[in-house]
């Protein structure tokens, strides 16, 4: 894990997409 900023950015993206499906 050289790049935590990559995992960041795959987590924010998972988070959104998990919003959408969920429509909070």
């Amino acid at each position: 894990m050289d790049e935590p900023s990559q995992g960041d950015e795959v987590l924010k993206v998972a988070i959104d997409v998990v919003a959408l499906d969920t429509d909070l």
